[in-house]
């Protein structure tokens, strides 16, 4: 997901992301940031009273168990709709694409992405200025449906077997489930980014073949998420617990959920704080400022923050989360250098990186060597 309007959008932060500081902050150092307010002391963030950043592991399990098993559960009571539709083949799994009625059921269906949505996030899929509830989402959901024409399956076909040339020619075998759906949406869902849910990759308009690949790395991930173990410590991530209950009121209601990512806190990065100090951070998209209702206006507040962690749950003080800039200099070495449009978070930096080695011309790799393990690590799994 996010590559269309956050190319741009990306080069912006990362050239902006020694302008901007908060009191209300803990600072990941970088050489190439400017000087922030200094963070609580170690000592201090311990003594942080339970009450004012408590979770439980119940609320954990469930956040982290949920997506395959609701994913399961979606596909196979849409089954009957998957049959007798225009489709294809990708190294043996079935790609159907969608009709407008079977988009319409996907898009409004109760996966685990659904289910955690932010207040904000039900504003940016709906392109609502003000606040819904989900009645009202479902509604904006089904009217942003749409059918695939004959020419768009005719070229998503060819797209399909490219991609397939590509990653057979490479070695990289994808491990997806028996069937993946091709859905098409209004350009104003995410400006018309890709994003997957569940088995569905979801799309405006054509792709690609390192779009759609990419894409596909989320489904392989989403339905055999013990392989994020291998993956994500190869992109500067570890295990970790953090439930987003555990996160303060101020950007609690603020987040913006990648679809892609739906799987909050399972994986953490260490860095440096500004006392020089290794701080555990799990990373998080928050928006800054009030929707304007526009469909690129999400891409206007979007803020990829790094949330400190302590004890597996985010460090809450006085009410304010304490998080950082993402993009620094010490955090993209951390995380082997390539994905400067997308590191938002270890899924996407496999994503990018295995596309990278199956179709290497479409993207910015100064790390080859990393390509190539996420590569070998890939086809091993």
């Amino acid at each position: 997901m996010l590559r269309k309007d956050l190319c741009c959008l990306v080069i912006i932060l990362a050239a902006q992301a020694g302008c901007s500081s908060s009191s209300n902050r803990g600072g990941a150092n970088s050489s190439t940031t400017a000087v922030r307010a200094p963070t609580s002391s170690a000592a201090d963030v311990n003594q942080v009273s339970t009450t004012t950043r408590a979770t439980t592991r119940t609320s954990v399990s469930s956040e982290v168990a949920t997506p395959k098993a609701a994913c399961q559960k979606i596909v196979a009571d849409l089954a009957p709709q998957l049959n007798g539709r225009s489709s294809a083949m990708f190294q043996g799994h079935k790609v159907v694409f969608a009709d407008v009625a079977l988009t319409s059921k996907l898009l409004t269906s109760r996966d685990s992405f659904y289910e955690q949505m932010s207040p904000l996030d039900r504003q940016i899929l709906a392109v609502s200025k003000d606040p819904i509830d989900n009645v009202k989402l479902d509604a904006d959901l089904s009217k942003a449906a749409r059918n695939w024409d004959s020419i768009e399956i005719s070229e998503m076909r060819a797209t399909i077997a490219e991609a397939q040339r590509r990653a057979d020619s490479a070695g990289v075998n994808f491990k997806l489930p028996s069937t993946i759906v091709l859905a098409k949406t209004s350009a104003e869902i995410y400006s018309g980014s890709p994003y997957t849910r569940c088995a569905t990759v979801f799309s405006s308009g054509t792709m690609l073949p390192s779009v759609l690949l990419h894409e596909f790395v989320h489904i392989v991930s989403r339905y055999n998420p013990e392989f994020r173990a291998t993956l994500y410590p190869m992109v500067g991530y570890a295990p970790c617990i953090v439930s987003l209950s555990s996160l303060g009121d101020d950007v609690r209601s603020r987040v913006i959920t990648n679809p892609d990512t739906e799987a909050f806190g399972e994986y953490c990065i260490t860095l440096k704080n500004d006392a020089g100090l290794p701080t555990q951070y799990v990373p998080l998209l928050i928006g800054t400022g009030e929707y304007s209702g526009k469909a690129d206006g999400w891409t206007e507040i979007l803020d990829p923050v790094l949330v400190e962690v302590v004890n597996d749950n985010a460090v809450v003080i006085d009410g304010v989360t304490s998080r950082t800039a993402l993009f620094t200099q010490q955090y993209m070495e951390a995380v082997g250098l390539n994905g400067e449009f997308e590191p938002f978070h270890p899924e996407e930096l496999v994503a990018i990186n295995l596309a990278g080695a199956i179709v290497p011309e479409d993207g910015i790799f100064p790390n080859r060597g990393l390509v190539a393990d996420v590569k070998a690590a890939f086809i091993a799994l």
